[in-house]
Formats: structure tokens, C-alpha cells, sequence
């Protein structure tokens, strides 16, 4: 028999190199490290966008319920740099503030900033109390003109370190409970306008009707748990009243 030769099969996969890239936050951070992206090329990261918890950047512990959202915008040497896209709190937190018999009020604007930067803005004032439509329409009204003044004196990444230090909410807080005493007022959402608006808000319906359809869930399981102690109490009711008669 003819000896039969074994033909070795090359890999032709390449090994492709991959290096570490360090994200260097904006100048309103204080261009500190954010962390580090391992990738093959740094050109490939230009584009791309990131959530960073609050938390991480601030060190303040109160900040866990918020997230700062950047954009890588060029690479220099090893590292990433990133300009800031928006601010946003998160949904549990959201829903931690929002109790029953109080009053939500959610209210968006579009803006400009002294730099004519187009800026979306989304707030949520909750009163002590159940409010007339017409008082939460004045608040909103209110809410919309200070926030156009405000902006009209700072450019968008002013504005959104002003956010995250309180140092809108606070005063606007104090403002509007001379109106109508509020329990809470939270900059929602700030983010600096990059597409169509229409879909960007259509984003945030989404995430409020689930918020909504969360909410009618937790009550429904509420009414049921009720109904079943009332009929357990029932029950008991009925057999002390047979236990009576024998």
C-alpha cells in the first residue's frame, strides 16, 4: 500500500492585538481616568457612547440614583477622550419617590443654552398633596421659565454640573413651594440634542408607561392581598359564630 501523506491544516486566523485605552472624562470632571476600554484599534471607539454611574465620578454616595452619559470624541496616545452627552436619574429611584396620594408632575422643555446648544430637558415635581390641574399647569409654566433663564446664562456642560451639584433644584424647589408645597423636584433627564427630538421623546414615553404599567401592578397585587385577608377574616368570622351555636 501507497503510504498516505497527512496534510497539515493551517490556521489562518491572525492574532489580532489588542490594547488597553484609558477614558479620560471632559474638563467638567477635571479630565480624570473613567476607566479603560481594551480594544484592537482606538480609531474604532471614536463614535461611541457610554453610562457611567454618578457615583464613580463625584465619590459622593448620594449620587448612586443618577448617571452621567459621555461620547468618545478622539484618541490621543493611550488614552480616550470624551465630551459629556447628558445627565439622567435612574428609574428606581424614580419610583422610589413617587408614593400614592400625592401628585406627579412631569413636564419636558427644549431649550437653548448661551452657546445655542439645542438641550432637552425632562423634570418631575411631586407635591405633599392631590393638586388641582390648574395649579400643576402654573408649576410647570413657572418651572419652564426659570429653567429657559437659567440656561440662557450657561453653556450645556455649565448647566448640567450646576444639576448634579443641586445647585438648580434647590433654589427652584424653594421657588415653586410658594406656589404649591412640594415634596420633591428632580432634573430627570438633561441631554444635549443629537437627532430628531421627536424620538428622543417618544424614548422617555416608553420608559414612562412602563414606569405606569409597574406601578398599576404593585397596586393590583396591593387590592389582592386585601381581598384575601377579608376573606380570611370572613372565614374566621363564620366558624367562631358555628363553634357559638354548637
Amino acid at each position: 500500500m501507497a503510504n498516505e501523506e497527512t496534510v497539515k491544516k493551517v490556521s489562518r486566523i491572525k492574532d489580532i492585538r489588542k490594547n488597553w485605552y484609558k477614558l479620560i472624562s471632559p474638563r467638567v470632571f477635571g479630565q480624570r481616568e473613567m476607566g479603560e476600554s481594551y480594544l484592537p484599534n482606538a480609531e474604532k471607539a471614536i463614535g461611541r457612547q457610554l453610562s457611567i454611574s454618578l457615583k464613580e465620578l463625584t465619590g459622593n454616595v448620594k449620587d448612586q440614583n443618577a448617571y452621567a452619559h459621555f461620547r468618545i470624541t478622539d484618541a490621543q496616545g493611550g488614552k480616550l477622550n470624551t465630551e459629556l452627552l447628558g445627565y439622567s436619574l435612574t428609574t428606581n429611584y424614580i419610583r422610589r419617590v413617587v408614593k400614592k396620594s400625592i401628585e406627579r408632575i412631569d413636564n419636558y422643555y427644549i431649550l437653548k443654552s448661551n452657546e445655542g446648544e439645542v438641550v432637552i430637558i425632562k423634570t418631575l415635581m411631586i407635591t405633599l398633596r392631590k393638586t388641582k390641574r390648574s395649579i400643576c399647569s402654573k408649576l410647570g409654566r413657572i418651572l419652564g421659565q426659570e429653567l429657559k433663564a437659567e440656561l440662557s446664562k450657561n453653556n450645556f456642560n455649565n448647566f448640567v454640573n450646576n444639576v448634579i451639584y443641586q445647585k438648580v433644584q434647590i433654589p427652584l424647589k424653594k421657588k415653586l413651594s410658594k406656589v404649591y408645597p412640594l415634596r420633591e423636584l428632580g432634573i430627570r433627564y438633561v441631554f444635549l440634542k443629537q437627532g430628531d427630538v421627536a424620538e428622543e421623546l417618544k424614548r422617555l414615553d416608553k420608559l414612562d408607561k412602563q414606569e405606569v404599567i409597574q406601578d398599576k401592578v404593585e397596586d393590583v397585587s396591593e387590592e389582592n392581598n386585601y381581598e384575601e385577608n377579608n376573606s380570611e377574616a370572613a372565614e374566621d368570622q363564620e366558624n367562631n359564630q358555628t363553634e357559638e351555636e354548637n
